[in-house]
């Protein structure tokens, strides 16, 4: 129902901001809560929050008061710390080097893939 669709992800998220039928509900709040405290061992649900506490910093303000979180002052600093860790560790994503794969392109200078493609992307990539 979306009329003009937006034409970039800008419009799209100033659509999604700004919609009228943005509203609270029961399963957003159970989605929240969730996020909030997922069932994971403690080591694991620290680092989560980290993420948890950034996503919430990349909010509206009108979606972030609707779900009834709040972001801190670092959160936005200590996401971007923590995203640039995983980056290091984990390596550039393995679905973008297979979208990469898959249209012919070259990754751009700097990036960096820790996991090997699977055996039937080896094939794409080595033609």
């Amino acid at each position: 129902g979306a009329d003009p669709l937006p034409a970039t992800a800008n419009a799209l998220a100033a659509w999604v901001a700004d919609h009228p039928a943005l509203g609270p509900s029961l399963g957003a709040v159970e989605a929240i809560q969730f996020l909030r405290r997922p069932p994971l061992p403690l080591p694991i649900r620290i680092a989560y929050g980290l993420l948890f506490r950034a996503a919430v910093a990349t909010l509206p303000v009108r979606i972030s008061e609707i779900i009834g979180v709040k972001a801190r002052a670092s959160d936005r600093e200590i996401g971007s710390a923590s995203v640039a860790a995983l980056r290091w560790s984990l390596g550039s994503s393995p679905d973008w080097r297979l979208a990469l794969v898959r249209i012919g392109a070259v990754a751009p200078h700097g990036v960096i893939f820790r996991q090997p493609l699977p055996p039937e992307a080896q094939r794409l990539n080595s033609e």
